[in-house]
């Protein structure tokens, strides 16, 4: 018996766009990787999560469809948090209140949080940073290009969808949720959940 893998489903267009993206980052150097600002969002649930699933199957069949649980985006109560860092800096986690973001909410944790963060460690790394995000419609709609071309916020010229596996912050999050699980018998509410995260 093993635990069923948990992953986004991929279309052929996605394999397509995720080997792309690689190729154009194969030659990076350490110093370039260091150079990028990782973010994102992720929610945590009241109820828990359906990770620790386990199902029977041969230890090379992990990823058939049949021993997979799906992502499912968003579903149930919880707590929204975000978080950001790059290769010399970490923040503390941003928890949004708000059940879903959109570009006026992102921005707002942009303009209160982030850009004065920005603008500072720039200032003191005297480095050219890429900010990472995905391409959820809070990020790439009209009003938050502008934002950050305003701002001066460089980004990578594109994200492949469904690729959450290339950014280095899903081990932050799936670390926090292997905690948030270690202490799921005295998480009663939306309140304990915020304390415990």
């Amino acid at each position: 018996m093993f635990l069923a893998a948990h992953k986004p489903r991929l279309t052929a267009r996605h394999r397509k766009s995720r080997l792309h993206w690689a190729k154009e980052h194969l030659n990076w150097t350490e110093d370039q990787w260091r150079s990028v600002v990782w973010s994102d969002e992720s929610r945590f649930c009241v109820e828990g999560s359906k990770r620790g699933k386990r199902v029977l199957r041969k230890e090379e069949e992990r990823y058939d469809e049949r021993n997979i649980i799906f992502a499912v985006k968003w579903d149930g109560g919880g707590a929204m948090v975000w978080e950001y860092f790059w290769g010399g800096d970490f923040v503390p986690l941003e928890i949004i209140d708000t059940s879903s973001v959109d570009q006026e909410t992102y921005i707002n944790i942009y303009a209160n949080k982030f850009h004065p963060w920005f603008t500072n460690v720039t200032a003191h790394q005297k480095r050219d940073f890429i900010f990472q995000e995905d391409g959820a419609s809070c990020h790439t709609g009209g009003y938050a290009r502008w934002w950050k071309e305003t701002h001066q916020i460089r980004g990578f010229e594109y994200w492949p969808a469904q690729s959450p596996d290339l950014n280095p912050i899903e081990h932050v999050w799936n670390a926090l949720e292997r905690r948030i699980e270690r202490e799921r018998s005295s998480i009663k509410n939306l309140e304990q959940l915020k304390v415990a995260l």
